[in-house]
């Protein structure tokens, strides 16, 4: 079997993260997202906000002590289900105990989710269930896991994943939470996902589908994100994936991180292995920090469907056998490979050799196969 090998050890460049959702919350009601992202907003940080009440909940088995109250907060038990249907503001829930059943919220507000050593199972349904449109920020605290079953009974919901949200999901918090998804998804939201700076351990098991699945955009800062999935590691269903830290590593069984819009990595570690690509951008792909290791037993290492910009960093990309390869720019639309320090005005583009003259970097394209080494 041949595998091309691309190695381009560059100088590191910051890039500013473009093309995701921008948080502005709507006070009037539930209806409706939070818009737009950049990468750069502070409204999605737990600490930029205030909390004017706490409300405690812990599992023990299926019975659930609840402390504290605020107006406008009624929450109900039935067998370790627990629905919170909320019209307050400023509201944080602190979950923990160990148990089985439900956590369900229903708010009108963004709030904030403390995982304070929390172990639930949910037999036919997720574990968390967040049918609010609004930011949850969900703060770890102590070891955390969660559990689906593998079939759903029946709901006119969208639910999708063992911790599964409407809205946005921002992460803090030094803690570990740990998921397990039986029936789709491990972690997923119709909005978009984020791992701010602080994050602890994230560790994502997807038995059927997706291990880290949203509709508009995962945004990683930080933390440690390990990921073990049947289907797709990371996918953004209509948006962009931007990585500027943390620790990153996926093993799935088609393709490792996938943005359906652009896809950007400024800075931090990032390992995928997939059958299928690798890393795939339905657009731009620029990675201009960090280290990125992109691994495919079946397909490309890096494949962009627009142009693959390399400006900075350590990429190591490896690609299956002829016609797939390491690196793969969208030729087909005119699109090009361009590796480049950021500080220069104008990219080259590296040819099939896989070397740009005149540019200070060091790109080695190497075919291995049972018969012969030779350079390209």
């Amino acid at each position: 079997m041949k595998k091309l090998w691309i190695i381009l050890p560059l100088a590191l460049a910051v890039l500013t993260g473009t093309g995701c959702k921008q948080n502005s919350e709507v006070d009037s009601g539930s209806t409706g997202s939070d818009t737009t992202n950049t990468g750069d907003d502070s409204s999605d940080f737990v600490d930029e906000q205030t909390w004017n009440s706490t409300i405690n909940l812990v599992w023990n088995g299926t019975d659930v002590t609840v402390t504290g109250s605020a107006d406008g907060v009624t929450i109900t038990n039935s067998n370790g289900y627990v629905t919170v249907t909320s019209t307050a503001k400023h509201i944080e829930y602190a979950v923990s105990g160990s148990g089985t059943g439900q956590l369900s919220i229903y708010s009108d507000y963004k709030f904030k989710l403390s995982l304070e050593g929390l172990k639930l199972a949910c037999s036919d349904g997720p574990a968390i269930n967040n049918q609010c449109s609004k930011t949850c920020y969900a703060v770890l605290g102590g070891t955390n896991t969660l559990s689906d079953g593998a079939s759903y009974s029946s709901s006119s919901e969208d639910r999708k994943a063992a911790f599964f949200s409407e809205g946005q999901i921002c992460f803090s918090g030094s803690g570990s939470l740990a998921i397990t998804g039986n029936y789709k998804h491990a972690l997923a939201s119709d909005d978009y996902i984020r791992l701010c700076s602080g994050t602890g351990v994230i560790d994502l098991t997807a038995k059927v589908s997706d291990g880290l699945h949203t509709n508009d955009g995962v945004i990683i800062n930080d933390g440690t994100l390990t990921i073990n999935a049947a289907d797709e590691g990371i996918q953004c269903d209509e948006s962009s994936v931007l990585i500027t830290g943390g620790t990153v590593t996926v093993i799935s069984q088609t393709e490792g991180i996938e943005a359906k819009g652009v896809l950007e990595i400024s800075g931090g570690r990032v390992f995928a292995q997939a059958n299928d690509d690798a890393i795939n951008s339905g657009g731009d792909m620029t990675i201009s920090g960090g280290v990125v290791m992109a691994y495919s037993t079946g397909n490309d290492g890096l494949d962009a469907n627009g142009n693959c910009y390399i400006t900075g960093g350590t990429v190591y990309a490896i690609g299956a056998s002829s016609p797939e390869v390491a690196i793969d720019a969208n030729t087909e639309e005119r699109k090009q490979l361009y590796a480049v320090p950021a500080s220069r005005r104008r990219a080259t583009p590296l040819r099939r050799s896989a070397k740009a003259r005149g540019t200070p970097c060091i790109a080695a394209a190497i075919w291995r196969s049972s018969s012969r080494h030779q350079a390209a």
